[in-house]
This record gives C-alpha cells, structure tokens and sequence, in this order.
C-alpha cells in the first residue's frame, strides 16, 4: 500500500514519532527501547509501537509482505508484552539477547510473534519476503538457534566459542521455520549478514567471516568449502 516501515532503537532518550504537526511521543524505558513507526506514502503518521525493559531492545530488520503485512525482528533481553493492542503475549528472554519475530498487518493489529533462541545470544540483522512468501531472516547465534514447535526443520548449532551466522525461512502465517542454513569459524563471527531478494534469481547474502579455517556454504552441506584466511574474509553467498 505505499506506506513507509521504520525500526530501530530509542537511546535513553524521547522521540516525537510523527513528522507532521501532531505529536506521538516515544520515551525510553531502560538503555534501548525497540520501536516501529509506519507513515503513509506521502510521509504522513499512521502509527508507532515500542518494546521496552531497563535493558537494551532494538529493531534490526523490517519487512512487508504482498497483504502490507509487517515483520520486525527484534532482540530483547528481558521480559514484554509483544501485542501492543488490548490483548497480551508475554515473552521472556531465555538468554542475554533473544531473537524475537513479530508480524503486524498494515494497520498495526498484532498477528504473530516468535522467539527463536537459548540461553546464549541470537540476534537477527536482515529481513525480506521472497518470491514464493516465505520470510527469510538472517543473523547471528550462539549455541542453539531454538526454533519453533511445529517446525519442519531441526535447529542448527554454533561451531566454536563464537556466534556464527544463519540464515532462515520462516512461514508468513506463522513464523514457523521452513529452512535453516548456518555457517561459521571456530572463531567469534559477530559481524553483520545482510538478506536480499532478487526473485528468480533468487537471495544474496554478504557478511564477515573472522577466520580461519574450511567453511561449507552450500546450504545442504554438500561440500562447496572455501578455505577462510586467519585474518577473516567478507563473502557474497546466492
């Protein structure tokens, strides 16, 4: 439908989320508060939503579907309720910093959310709906990338002492995993991985390996293995 979906984190600090005359004030409860602002096509306010604790929470990645639904990946790191209307869904943290989706549609009434972590930290950083409507998000994770009940597809688990990164699709209806691919080094790979889609051609994902040693990215594990120097190496990977 046109409209404008912004996320990211509020810095101990208030915001005036609406640009035009009204005002629709964000305050900060703890470090970081994760919040979403959605404007319509000519810049105008339609509504904003906020996720705060006394610790840090931010948005790392929007997305629209066909319909003008909305997904936000966010980490959280205490307790919320993920439905900002008048019903509630509590969630926990299970570790330092969870991953956590949550599905809007276009005017902001709560559909889904899940978590998808341990007692590690997960993150998510990109976000995009491809061709064939399924969501796929990209990260980090330590530990075990917990997945949600009915999932057809088993958890992956970090190499080494480090995060390593993953990349997962999700379905739109749900949020329930579809696929998982992860990879890493035995060494902390806590960089950033971006998602994008390119229709047919279908999805490229770049990020940073910190090094070194064999590291398989095909995503079946069938043997695409590509020697990562000890000082770390970028990657484009389709």
């Amino acid at each position: 439908n046109g409209d404008i979906v912004v996320g990211g984190g509020l810095h101990s600090q208030s915001m005036d989320a609406d640009p035009g005359l009204g005002v629709a004030t964000l305050n900060a409860s703890g470090l970081s508060d994760a919040y979403i602002v959605v404007l319509d096509q000519d810049g105008a306010y339609r509504w904003a939503y906020q996720y705060g604790t006394a610790g840090e929470e931010s948005i790392k990645g929007v997305a629209t579907d066909a319909s003008g639904n909305i997904y936000v990946n966010a980490g959280i790191s205490g307790s919320v309720d993920l439905d900002p209307g008048a019903g509630e869904e509590l969630f926990a943290a299970v570790g330092s910093y969870d991953l956590v989706i949550v599905s809007f549609d276009s005017d902001g009434n709560y559909r889904w959310s899940e978590s998808y972590g341990d007692a590690s930290a997960q993150s998510g950083w990109g976000m995009t709906v491809n061709g064939q409507d399924e969501l796929v998000v990209s990260g980090l994770f330590e530990g075990s990338l917990t997945l949600p009940a009915g999932s057809s597809v088993s958890a992956p688990t970090s190499i080494g002492t480090g995060q390593d990164h993953f990349v997962l699709w999700l379905n739109t209806a749900n949020g329930q995993a579809l696929k998982v691919t992860s990879l890493g080094t035995t060494s902390n790979d806590a960089e950033k991985i971006a998602v994008w889609d390119f229709g047919p051609n279908g999805l490229l994902v770049a990020g940073w390996l910190a090094g070194g040693g064999d590291v398989d990215f095909s995503p079946d594990s069938s043997g695409s293995i590509i020697a990562v120097p000890s000082g770390g190496t970028s990657y484009v990977r389709r």
